[in-house]
């Protein structure tokens, strides 16, 4: 018998200004709580990428945002078996949670297991726009 799983296609924004990216804490699963992340979530069925991740940004940072190029994608099955999908994206507005880093202070982070976000944020800072 062959096993099946369920795919989800995840989006993520990785904000950039100037030499750094936007990261924030996570408040659940409790074996995730606490670690490091970019924002953004599942795409809901009947979404585009954009539209799911426009709505991921205001239920997490209640700002809005201007959706960029796709710069990196990888997959992981730390909970789920997730296709993430990383866009280089520009914050409207101003977060009263998370921090600004550089790469080199990411690196310093206790980052989500199997997320590759130096990877990721490495290629969206190399991108210019």
């Amino acid at each position: 018998m062959i096993e099946t799983k369920q795919v989800h296609a995840v989006v993520i924004a990785i904000f950039v200004h100037g030499n750094k990216v936007f990261i924030n804490q996570r408040t659940a699963p409790p074996m995730l709580e606490g670690k490091w992340e970019f924002a953004g979530g599942k795409v809901e069925y009947g979404e585009t990428l954009t539209q799911a991740l426009e709505r991921e940004i205001e239920e997490e940072l209640n700002v809005g945002v201007t959706v960029g190029p796709l710069v990196y994608t990888t997959t992981t099955t730390y909970t789920n078996h997730n296709v993430l999908l990383f866009f280089r994206c520009t914050m409207i507005g101003d977060v009263d949670q998370g921090k600004w880093v550089t790469l080199e202070e990411l690196k310093e982070h206790d980052t989500l297991p199997d997320s590759n976000m130096e990877e990721a944020a490495y290629e969206a800072l190399a991108v210019r726009v």
